[in-house]
């Protein structure tokens, strides 16, 4: 299921949640074809969190054919991934670089205050193509950490949840 952004990721928070008894939470395409649901009929999905005040949920869908993961390489959109997510331990971060230069990824948490610096853009030039940095989170605490690639001419950034 496509988003109008392209980037096939759709986030929820919801303000209030009081007293989700019956209700149905989750998103689907204008035909009402394909769904994905975190609660049906006040059951949770399998792994789901309780929906709460503050809390927020992020979908993320599988472009449905090849057509538009060659419009997504060419435009250079969506090229950063970070598996797996939520994090355990380590993970991979996978980006691409359009062109060869200095690149950085700094990770920051929820308060915006940078907790690590995985690459430093002074250190060197990578060459233009896909590359892959490791992150271990293992001493940092449970919650949403935000990954900042900065690459030439671009940059994004990655949520990530961290999870023991």
């Amino acid at each position: 299921m496509a988003t109008p952004s392209g980037d096939n990721v759709v986030v929820m928070q919801y303000m209030t949640a009081n007293h989700f008894g019956s209700s149905t939470v989750g998103i689907q395409d204008p035909t009402r074809a394909i769904a994905i649901q975190v609660s049906f009929n006040g059951a949770l999905a399998n792994g789901a969190a309780p929906i709460v005040p503050g809390r927020a949920v992020k979908y993320v869908t599988v472009d449905p054919t090849g057509i538009a993961d060659e419009r997504r390489l060419a435009t250079g959109r969506g090229r950063t991934s970070l598996f797996p997510n939520p994090v355990r331990g380590t993970a991979v971060l996978r980006f691409t670089t359009s062109r060869a230069g200095g690149a950085g990824v700094q990770v920051f948490d929820r308060t915006g205050r940078m907790v690590s610096r995985l690459l430093d853009p002074g250190a060197g030039t990578l060459k233009s193509g896909d590359h892959e940095v490791k992150w271990d989170a293992r001493g940092l605490a449970p919650g949403v950490y935000f990954m900042h690639v900065t690459t030439p001419g671009q940059s994004e950034t990655v949520k990530a949840v961290v999870a023991r």
